[in-house]
């Protein structure tokens, strides 16, 4: 599924792409501005997150809920993205319940965010995500690459 906005901020479009891989989701966030801008990607989750920042390669981050969620999280930007988390409001329903959040932020006109998403049950497990020239790679525990396009 793909969606596209050009009417939340002026001068700004915003391209959101969601694909279910082989037993993982990914979700990939291509935002294109006319000048520089401060471009963040959120994650606001309903349930308990760890953030596990990585000496190289994505962001990781695990979920604890009714089963376990693994995340990867990336962007290719050519400025650096800093992941920031903090406690904050949970999710809508429940904003008084407190939760990690996760911001990824980038002062550029254009920026990719790319994460992937897979059940601890799920396999072959995710071993790394990148962004390539041609969209996002995702490599898997057999040997084997999924490959997605980015927004072009």
């Amino acid at each position: 599924m793909t969606a596209e906005v050009t009417t939340a901020y002026e001068g700004v479009r915003a391209v959101r792409r969601i694909v279910a891989g082989e037993g993982f989701l990914v979700d990939l966030l291509t935002v294109t501005a006319g000048e520089a801008r401060r471009i963040t990607a959120q994650l606001r989750p309903g349930t308990a997150l760890d953030v596990q920042l990585q000496a190289t390669g994505p962001v990781r981050t695990t979920w604890y809920g009714d089963e376990t969620l693994h995340g990867w999280h990336t962007h290719r930007a050519g400025v650096p993205v800093r992941p920031v988390s903090t406690p904050g409001p949970g999710p809508a329903d429940d904003p008084q319940r407190v939760r990690t959040r996760v911001d990824f932020t980038a002062v550029t006109d254009r920026v990719t965010f790319a994460s992937v998403y897979q059940a601890g049950s799920a396999g072959p497990a995710v071993t790394d995500v990148r962004l390539e020239d041609d969209g996002l790679a995702v490599r898997l525990a057999d040997g084997s690459t999924a490959r997605f396009r980015s927004e072009d």
